[in-house]
């Protein structure tokens, strides 16, 4: 009786470490995943040459729709990606507002007239896009053990 117990246990404890070796391995897959889509649909990086061509005064509509068009690739991409584990939609999530945020600034560049107000949101919304990427990416280097990159 005490030998079966004592098997039972064993067992229910190698389900347990199995499963949880199962799911860092399901985790790590489905960030590498997000991050390959990331890079793949960001290659040309349209919106971070649109903040720079914004900081040099210098208002590029051609550059304007092709951020957007990368934009709602991304966007689009990201969406598509069947993501389960609770790392993996708090990564997407956090993509999700920075391209919110975005989107916002692509709007308020369409705009011709710019006010002190607008300028201000502008610049809250850059922000707000940083962040939330910023948070994304934490958690790719966390997950995928990237720390000897990111220094």
């Amino acid at each position: 009786m005490k030998k079966n117990l004592v098997f039972l246990v064993g067992l229910f404890i190698l389900v347990l470490v199995v499963s949880g070796c199962n799911s860092d391995k399901k985790i790590k897959n489905e960030i590498t995943l997000i991050m390959d889509t990331i890079i793949e649909t960001e290659s040309n990086q349209y919106y971070y040459h649109l903040i720079e061509s914004l900081l040099a005064n210098e208002q590029d509509d051609e550059l304007l729709k092709l951020a957007e068009d990368e934009l709602n690739l991304s966007a689009n991409e990201l969406d598509s990606l069947s993501i389960k584990t609770k790392k993996g939609k708090e990564v997407i999530n956090n993509y999700q507002n920075s391209f919110e945020n975005r989107e916002k600034v692509i709007s308020i560049l369409k705009e011709e007239d710019f006010t002190e107000k607008t300028k201000e949101s502008l610049e809250k919304y850059i922000i707000e896009a940083e962040d939330s990427e910023s948070a994304a990416t934490e958690i790719i280097i966390d997950e995928l053990k990237l720390k000897d990159i990111e220094s």
